[in-house]
């Protein structure tokens, strides 16, 4: 995005920096460059998310045919609790919402606008106070 970035800051969810941290390592090596938005990170936890209620769920049928029941998986979504992915702790609830809550502000520095990395440096984190002492 080139200059245009300068002083410009953006929210985005606050990841798991030591799994997302192996997350990119995994992923320069097999595409050659960085991720340009956290949207693999999230792609990444709801596959393993859906993947794992499969697992639970999927039964092998009397002619050998794996039966994978919807209701099943949703209900089985709708169970996780406290999962460990590259975006935060996931839970979910029996409405779908299964992200991560943690949100913080970030700042594109010069790194990024040459998009070299991602995510960019955090700069507050909600919880934290602010430099007038509060918490917002």
């Amino acid at each position: 995005i080139g200059n245009a970035a300068a002083d410009l800051y953006v929210t985005n969810p606050v990841l798991n920096q030591v799994a997302y941290d192996s997350f990119l390592e995994i992923w320069a090596t097999r595409y050659d460059v960085p991720p340009t938005s956290s949207a693999p990170a999230y792609a990444y936890d709801a596959t393993q998310l859906l993947l794992a209620a499969i697992e639970e769920v999927a039964i092998v049928g009397q002619n050998g045919a794996l039966v994978i029941g919807r209701a099943a998986v949703r209900d089985q979504l709708a169970a996780t609790q406290n999962v460990a992915g590259l975006t935060g702790s996931l839970s979910c609830t029996s409405h779908g919402e299964c992200a991560a809550a943690g949100y913080g502000v970030y700042e594109l520095d010069t790194a990024v606008r040459n998009n070299a990395l991602w995510p960019p440096p955090l700069v507050w984190q909600f919880g934290q106070p602010t430099e007038q002492g509060d918490f917002r």
